[in-house]
């Protein structure tokens, strides 16, 4: 791989963070899930340069759910996945708030 020309490569991130052997159910929302060393959003100098506003406004609007419905569970029987070619996130999560 270091000898690789960049230019003839292809990523594909389809399958990131939904390893079995690392993960306990990979297809469900788990917000108690212990952390992972994944690598979704790169690591090092190839961090993605967007990460940063994306976990800000995953920290903000988890806060904002949480502040205001104390209890809420997801609806993964409804649930979709984007399923893009570099994608697996969620296109619609139900959740039920109370």
């Amino acid at each position: 791989m270091a000898d690789a020309d960049p230019a003839n490569m292809l990523i594909i991130n389809d399958t990131a963070n939904r390893d079995e052997r690392a993960l306990d159910g990979p297809d469900r929302i788990d917000l108690h899930r212990p952390v992972n060393h994944h690598r979704s959003s790169g690591k090092g100098p190839y961090l993605h340069v967007g990460v940063t506003l994306a976990w800000i406004k995953g920290r903000v609007s988890l806060g904002e759910v949480m502040t205001h419905w104390h209890e809420w569970e997801t609806d993964n029987e409804r649930a979709r996945t984007a399923g893009t070619s570099s994608d697996r996130g969620r296109a619609a999560l139900p959740a039920r708030l109370g």
